[in-house]
């Protein structure tokens, strides 16, 4: 540690408040608990700058503390639990700490909110994926001691008791690197060791066990992979995924996988979005979109209709066999498929990364594996934690003269090294992997199966047609391979449709602006750009204080007739926003 201290100020002269605030977070001596148990079953490491009420209620959790203490006690092998307090507060789970009375153990237990995910699914396969990756790669993975899955337990919450990994955390490491670190190498093998795997289907890792009856025959495996202890004890069960089950979706009789195709696995998704605007969108039945107020006006019909045009072309989009014949360094088919279900971690950001906290920083902690799952392989991206990411290619061709293009004009060679060490070892060791973080093909391809789909009701039609458009045209000029079947895309929208989503693309323009205008405010009083709503406590006056300045200043620039609509339309952070975010409504059954 004093190593690293000396390394600071040749490394960052300065660094600025957000970085210092994080820094100290993690590294600060443990604070005794607090006495009150009711703290430990509400949010109060972070305070909201809209819809606070909805966003507290949701990160509420009740649960026996005594009952989880000697449970903690017996699982560790000690005699007594001597106190809990909690050590994280994330988007989708809350995180404590125990600490035995030998003074030396520690372990944490995890909840998830009510939105992480479906009840018993999501916690089954969290346990079954850490197990899998933690036996199956050596990986420095969290060991489970003990989990239920089932919110009528003895404890009355679902839980996930694991050892405390060794290490700090990435984004408290960020002031001391010098290029030199070792964990981005060790985080691009895992990926494609994980990615090398042939699976069967798409879904998510559970137990054997928790599988339905009628999983349990299917192989683990693709065919022609010979069976080992892990496709003895591990299945591919259902999709985790809150896009099947959140904001009413829970209650839909809808395919959720697993599937042994890549066309089945897409075409759940846009059918999941059709069944629930059928049933929700527009009516009082649902459970926030009637407090949706987009930009523009659009009716249940027009999204069914343009999603259905979706579909229609679909078939044509997924990535031919012969879309990275072109690759010359590495000729395994399996190493080629863009559509090879495919294990991949999706939430590699610096603060589910542990690292030594020595000159090497070598990797010694992966947590989170909610967001781990079996998905197509043009569905990989480039992890959060790199802080560096090239704008993508257009041309297949491209992909070989330049494997990393990252820019180095005006970018710190710290990140500049990182980025390009992570890329080139997808580029030489997995080449799918490698072409869909860098395609921009796969890339808008990938968010109009995710996000573009699952979001057109509460965001707008606008940015899932700006994926679709891309797609077509790229079909059309011929970066994207065509398919024999498929010589032309036959999709077309009416004169008021392009009008509607164009007037929609200028108000989500505007949007993003405000955006742009909000991260530079705050970028210039030493905060991060806001993600989500959430801020710290020691933040949000002056969080809230630049909000009201910027939203004052965007007011009297703007004629006096659009203010209200500015506030109640297009202002990113007003109250009833939540409504617009699918993935903080709940995703249990109501």
């Amino acid at each position: 540690m004093a190593t690293l201290l000396r390394r600071l100020p040749a490394t960052y002269p300065s660094i600025n408040r957000s970085c210092k605030r994080t820094f100290f977070r993690f590294w600060s001596p443990d604070v005794p608990a607090k006495p009150e148990v009711e703290e430990l079953f509400k949010c109060d490491k972070l305070k909201f700058v809209y819809d606070s009420e909805a966003h507290m209620k949701l990160r509420e959790l009740k649960f026996d503390v005594e009952k989880l203490k000697n449970l903690a006690a017996k699982v560790s092998g000690s005699e007594k639990c001597s106190h809990i307090k909690v050590l994280a507060e994330g988007t989708f789970n809350r995180v404590f700490s125990l600490s035995m009375d030998d003074g030396k153990q520690e372990i944490l237990v995890k909840m998830p909110f009510p939105h992480a995910g479906p009840q018993k699914l999501l916690t089954n396969s969290e346990v079954a994926t850490m197990d899998f990756v933690r036996t199956r790669f050596k990986a420095p993975v969290p060991k489970v001691l003990a989990w239920d899955s089932s919110p009528y337990n003895e404890i009355g919450n679902e839980y996930i008791i694991m050892e405390k990994l060794p290490g700090q955390h990435l984004k408290a490491m960020r002031a001391f690197m010098d290029g030199t670190e070792h964990f981005v190498k060790d985080i691009a093998k895992l990926s494609t060791d994980m990615a090398s795997i042939p699976f069967s289907q798409f879904g998510n890792i559970f137990y054997k066990v928790d599988v339905d009856p009628s999983l349990r025959d299917r192989p683990l495996y693709a065919p022609g992979v010979p069976e080992d202890e892990f496709s003895e004890r591990f299945r591919i069960g259902p999709s985790v995924k809150r896009q099947f089950y959140n904001d009413g979706r829970a209650n839909l009789q809808i395919d959720r996988g697993p599937w042994k195709d890549v066309y089945p696995y897409m075409k759940a998704h846009a059918k999941c979005e059709i069944a629930w605007i059928n049933r929700y969108a527009g009516k009082t039945l649902s459970v926030k979109s009637e407090q949706y107020v987009g930009p523009v006006k659009t009716t249940p019909k027009q999204h069914v209709i343009f999603i259905e045009k979706w579909l229609s072309i679909l078939p044509a989009l997924i990535p031919l066999p012969s879309t990275l014949s072109h690759v010359k360094h590495r000729k395994e088919p399996h190493l080629l498929d863009l559509n090879k279900p495919t294990l991949m971690h999706t939430d590699l950001e610096s603060s589910n990364i542990l690292v030594t906290d020595d000159l090497k920083m070598s990797l010694c902690g992966l947590l989170d594996f909610q967001a781990v799952s079996i998905r197509p392989a043009f569905e990989a991206r480039l992890p959060c934690m790199l802080p560096l990411h090239p704008d993508p290619f257009k041309e297949l061709k491209d992909l070989d003269a330049n494997p990393s293009q990252i820019p180095k004009d005006g970018a710190n060679e710290v990140f500049i090294k990182q980025s390009t060490t992570f890329l080139r070892h997808l580029y030489q060791n997995h080449p799918a992997l490698h072409a869909a973080s860098m395609l921009e093909y796969t890339r808008h391809l990938a968010k109009s199966t995710g996000s573009d789909t699952w979001s057109t009701w509460q965001s707008g039609l606008s940015t899932f047609y700006s994926s679709v458009r891309y797609l077509v045209d790229a079909y059309k000029s011929g970066a994207i391979p065509r398919h024999l079947k498929y010589p032309k895309l036959a999709i077309a929208l009416r004169t008021d449709e392009v009008e509607l989503m164009q007037t929609e693309e200028k108000a989500l323009s505007l949007m993003r602006r405000f955006r742009e205008i909000t991260d530079k405010q705050f970028a210039g009083v030493g905060l991060d750009p806001l993600e989500g709503a959430g801020v710290y406590p020691e933040d949000y006056e002056l969080v809230m204080g630049t909000l009201d300045a910027v939203l004052k200043g965007i007011l009297e620039a703007a004629p006096p007739q659009r203010g209200p609509a500015i506030r109640r339309q297009v202002w990113p952070y007003r109250d009833g926003h939540m409504a617009n975010y699918p993935e903080i409504t709940t995703c249990r059954p109501v």
